[in-house]
């Protein structure tokens, strides 16, 4: 006569007088556990291989955000590799942006709800592979060895943004402020090396110019100073 029996880990097994027949589904109450999450598509990196969580939201401090239609100013591609490599967003983000704040307030417009992820994490957020036994260059899932790991991937774990007082913040904040000082918020070149820069360009091409057409050593040699 079979009967169910739940072992340690929570699985309900059907057993007889002679031990476990076979595993059999485990139900809620009400509804059928969510499926597991897939592995997530590999993209490499500096011969590095990341397992980005996800191909449409970014992962920032612990929480999502859609990009899908930001005008980033740097541009689309560099805003896909922040969110591939590292599998998290937080450190490009942080690094990249020295006024802080007024980038936090942007993102903030973003922000996927809670809830939409809980909904969609099977379908949109993906898992990693675990970290390689060292048998055979692969691990228990069969990836290769140069996946990048660390301890906080390994146990789920994602950096969260800095606070105020922390030093980085800190020296981004003074950076800001002196360059709000100058007159140059953005931290694009002044008005001052725009013009130097243009006027030396154009000397250049004026001094190219006759080198090529008089064949002037004197003036070749002006050219490579400039």
């Amino acid at each position: 006569k079979s009967r169910s029996k739940r072992n340690p880990e929570g699985t309900n097994y059907m057993c007889n007088k002679n031990g476990i027949v076979a595993p059999t589904k485990q139900l809620t109450a009400t509804k059928q556990l969510a499926p597991t999450k897939q592995l997530g598509n590999p993209t490499w990196s500096s011969n590095v291989l990341f397992y980005p969580p996800s191909k449409k939201y970014w992962r920032i401090g612990n929480q999502w955000y859609d990009f899908s239609k930001f005008n980033h100013p740097g541009g689309k591609q560099i805003l896909e590799l922040s969110r591939d490599r590292f599998e998290d967003a937080t450190f490009a983000f942080e690094s990249h942006h020295h006024d802080y704040k007024r980038a936090r307030m942007i993102i903030k417009r973003y922000l996927v709800p809670g809830h939409v992820i809980e909904e969609k994490q099977n379908q949109m957020i993906a898992t990693r592979p675990t970290r390689p036994n060292g048998k055979n260059n692969v691990n228990g899932n069969g990836i290769q060895n140069n996946v990048h790991h660390d301890q906080c991937l390994d146990a789920n774990k994602h950096p969260n943004l800095m606070g105020d007082d922390a030093f980085y913040s800190v020296l981004r904040q003074r950076v800001t402020n002196y360059l709000h000082d100058i007159g140059c918020p953005s931290g694009g070149p002044t008005l001052e090396c725009l013009i130097i820069f243009w006027i030396v360009f154009c000397l250049w091409v004026v001094l190219m110019t006759a080198s090529w057409y008089t064949g002037s050593f004197v003036i070749g040699g002006v050219t490579g100073i400039c």
